[in-house]
C-alpha cells in the first residue's frame, strides 16, 4: 500500500515497539505494522495510552512524515511475566528497531512478531534464536548447511552464512558448534511453527548458541552490537 499525505488509513494493525518522550510532552510511538512495516506515530493527546508490545488496531492519518493516531484499539495485550521476559522484549525491539526498514512492508516478520510474542511455555533464549532464524530468512539471508555427518564438530561461518565440516579455528567469524548444536540450529531453521518445538531432552547450552545467532545478526545486518543483549 502507498502511503499519500494526508490519507487515511484505517484497520492497521500493529505492536507497540518503542515509546519516546518529545517536543512540548508530546509522543512518538514506534509501531510494527501489518500493512506498512516500522512507523512513527506521533501525538500530542497525553491522554493516549498504548502498551508496550501489545497489538492495536488502528485509525491513521500520515502527514509531514508522521503517522497521526485517530482512533485505536487494543487487540491483545501482552503481560510483563519476569525479569527474564522483559530482557526478551527489550532483545526482540532492539533487533526490530535496529534493522527495520521504515515503512517497508513485510508480513512475514509482522506475523513472525506476533508468533513470538504470545506463544507461552518456553526458554525465552529458544524463542530469540528461533526469532532471528526467522527474521534473517524473511529478509533475504538463509542458512547454507553444508555437512559431512560422519564427523562430530561444524564450522558455523557467521559471515557466509554456511555451517560445513571445514573447520577453521583461528579465523575471526568461525565458531566450532557439535552435533547437537549443529541439529538445534538446523531444526529450529526448518520449524514451521514455535508452538510445535519440542526439546526437552536436549542437554546444550542455549545461550552459547543464542550469542553465536545474535553475532551472526548483528554482523550481516551491520549493527556494532545489541546494548539489550544480557541473558545468560
Amino acid at each position: 500500500m502507498d502511503i499519500l499525505e494526508n490519507s487515511i488509513y484505517s484497520n492497521i494493525n500493529g505492536f507497540v515497539i518503542s515509546e519516546n518522550a518529545y517536543l512540548n510532552n508530546a509522543k512518538i510511538f514506534r509501531v510494527y505494522t501489518d500493512e506498512f512495516g516500522l512507523i512513527s506515530i506521533y501525538t500530542k493527546n497525553i491522554e493516549m495510552y498504548l502498551s508496550m508490545y501489545s497489538n492495536y488496531s488502528f485509525k491513521l492519518n500520515y502527514r509531514n512524515e508522521f503517522f497521526y493516531c485517530n482512533e485505536y484499539e487494543l487487540l491483545e495485550f501482552i503481560s510483563f511475566k519476569s525479569k527474564e521476559h522483559i530482557l526478551f522484549l527489550n532483545i526482540l525491539s532492539e533487533i526490530i528497531l535496529k534493522t527495520s526498514v521504515s515503512e517497508f512492508k513485510n508480513t512475514e516478520v509482522y506475523d513472525l512478531i506476533k508468533e513470538v510474542l504470545i506463544i507461552k511455555q518456553i526458554d525465552y533464549k529458544i524463542i530469540l534464536s528461533y526469532f532471528i532464524l526467522k527474521y534473517l530468512i524473511f529478509n533475504g539471508y538463509h542458512i547454507l548447511f553444508d555437512c559431512d555427518k560422519n564427523i562430530k564438530n561444524y564450522n558455523f561461518d557467521i559471515s557466509e552464512l554456511i555451517i560445513n565440516s571445514s573447520l577453521k579455528y583461528n579465523y575471526k567469524y568461525n565458531y566450532i558448534i557439535d552435533e547437537n548444536e549443529y541439529n538445534y540450529i538446523y531444526f529450529l531453521y526448518n520449524s514451521k511453527k514455535l508452538e510445535n518445538i519440542i526439546l526437552n531432552n536436549i542437554n546444550m547450552n542455549f545461550s552459547r548458541i543464542l550469542g553465536i545467532l545474535i553475532n551472526a545478526l548483528c554482523l550481516n545486518f551491520n549493527i556494532y552490537q545489541l546494548k539489550s543483549f544480557n541473558i545468560r
